[in-house]
């Protein structure tokens, strides 16, 4: 060796030997598995760089070794956890699944433009991010939804749930895996009950059996008060009109449709949360619904006959495809089960009081049994 010259940088000139490349990069990923700790930022870059260069023309047996015995680590090559990411997916697959070392910039990328087999390991990471899972939705296959839905470890943010309930309208797979998350919003679950099989949809109301009929009453009634209450913000004009109009004598019914002719309002808001039963943020979400089925739900619960739902249905969508989607639920309102209704309520009547912390708390659900 010269003098003063770095051992690694010696180690670089030797993988210039064709011959020697294989046995090279065995030996210096062992190296590298026994001593990486000991390693110093400098030497651990050098290292990086070698094991790189060696990669490039290493056999696919060799790189596959090297993913393997290299993944586990947290302080793995970056440089080489980056090239054995894109690799063919044998390959790739313990550093896709496992390495830490894998920066989260590869992983969106490879998210965006990777193919499908490299997402649906991806999807399969304990570190599965909401940015990372949102993006894996949206670029994903079947495979790739499912093994995310799978993956409970996965933080799915509301544009991932929106994609996924999506997709499970043509990919009935999808169902079983999105039902037996413990995270999924009263939105999702509402949604997913107008798709799922008959056997699944009995898992959706074992969700909603956790909460007690009476707490879920007593979460009505006390969300029906506190809607009407001034609270001194911009809505305080729309709860007095509402609690005025209903202490006078207006039913619900007629003061919605009353409301409803000039199209959605704070005061529609205010009354319709009331109706519900339900605050204003959850009657928000639920008005917000473009597929109508949350306001179908609520209807339904509270008996509400066809007609009246009609005026609420045309009332809250006024553009043309708003419009299909309320002629197709329209066809479906009667076919809702008042019972099922009413239980998926308890979602929404529950949200955000002090019973919602213990509904998700549950450690497990009933096992789910496949859709026939």
């Amino acid at each position: 060796m010269t003098e003063g010259a770095s051992p690694f940088l010696q180690l670089l000139k030797l993988a210039q030997v064709p011959t020697r490349r294989a046995e090279l990069l065995r030996k210096l990923v062992d190296l590298y598995v026994a001593n990486s700790a000991r390693f110093n930022a400098g030497a651990r870059g050098e290292l990086d760089a070698i094991l790189s260069a060696l990669a490039e023309s290493a056999g696919a047996e060799e790189r596959r070794a090297a993913a393997e015995r290299l993944a586990p680590l947290a302080d793995a090559p970056p440089a080489l956890m980056r090239r054995l990411a894109q690799d063919r997916v044998e390959i790739a697959a313990p550093v896709l699944l496992h390495s830490r070392a894998l920066d989260r910039a590869s992983l969106h990328a490879l998210a965006g433009n990777g193919d499908e087999s490299h997402r649906m390991l991806i999807a399969r990471r304990a570190d599965c991010s909401g940015r990372l899972a949102a993006m894996l939705a949206e670029r994903g296959g079947e495979d790739t939804l499912i093994a995310l839905a799978q993956n409970q470890r996965a933080e799915l943010d509301g544009a991932a749930m929106d994609v996924m309930t999506a997709r499970a309208r043509e990919w009935s797979r999808l169902h079983e895996p999105m039902i037996s998350r413990l995270d999924l919003p009263p939105l999702t679950l509402t949604r997913l009950y107008f798709l799922v099989a008959p056997a699944l949809k009995k898992e959706i109301m074992l969700r909603a059996d956790i909460i007690e009929a009476a707490l879920a009453t007593g979460a009505a009634s006390a969300n029906r008060k506190s809607v009407l209450v001034e609270t001194g913000d911009r809505m305080d004009g729309a709860r007095t009109f509402v609690r005025k109009t209903l202490r006078a004598g207006s039913q619900q019914e007629t003061l919605l449709c009353d409301l409803i002719r000039s199209g959605p309002s704070a005061a529609f808001l205010v009354a319709f949360a009331h109706y519900a039963g339900v605050e204003i943020d959850a009657a928000r979400i639920m008005l917000s619904d473009r597929r109508r089925e949350a306001l179908a739900v609520a209807c339904r619960a509270n008996g509400a006959p066809r007609p009246l739902f009609a005026k609420l249905l045309f009332g809250v969508g006024k553009t043309g495809k708003d419009e299909a989607q309320a002629a197709r639920m329209l066809d479906l309102y009667l076919k809702i089960p008042r019972e099922s209704a009413d239980r998926l309520m308890r979602f929404w009547r529950v949200r955000g009081r002090a019973a919602a912390p213990n509904v998700q708390a549950r450690p497990q659900l009933p096992h789910l049994r496949a859709a026939s």
